[in-house]
């Protein structure tokens, strides 16, 4: 099928060393120019944009992945600091008045735990 340079597409194309024009139909006309689907310029700024909104979409996945990763790695070494280091530990040989210390260490775990527990539950929401 043999088209005439009035029905062709107009977009000149790169093949290694020659240019040439698209061989298909201009289907298309766009500034009184003709253009096949594939080199529509609405067509392609309308593929660009969804390969950008796609590529924005995965980097907004790893960002929110690695701040959730910093999270548990900041909370781990809170957690590290103040329950594994031995000098942070309260004295359990003091008297009943040294009972709000501990029970202040007991809460501090308690909300350290909580503070654990969320963040998984978010991390299992998140895709």
């Amino acid at each position: 099928m043999n088209l005439t340079p009035e029905e062709r597409c107009c977009k000149q194309l790169l093949s290694g060393y020659d240019v040439s024009r698209c061989f298909r139909r201009g289907v298309v006309e766009r500034d009184g120019e003709r253009y096949c689907k594939q080199h529509d310029p609405v067509a392609v700024e309308a593929r660009a944009d969804a390969r950008q909104a796609q590529w924005d979409a995965k980097r907004k996945a790893q960002q929110e992945t690695a701040a959730r990763a910093a999270q548990r790695t900041a909370l781990l070494e809170e957690v590290r600091i103040r329950f594994f280091d031995v000098a942070n530990w309260p004295d359990y040989t003091g008297s009943r008045a040294d009972g709000g210390r501990i029970l202040a260490y007991r809460e501090e775990a308690r909300n350290l735990r909580r503070r654990w527990d969320a963040l998984h539950a978010e991390e299992a929401k998140a895709p």
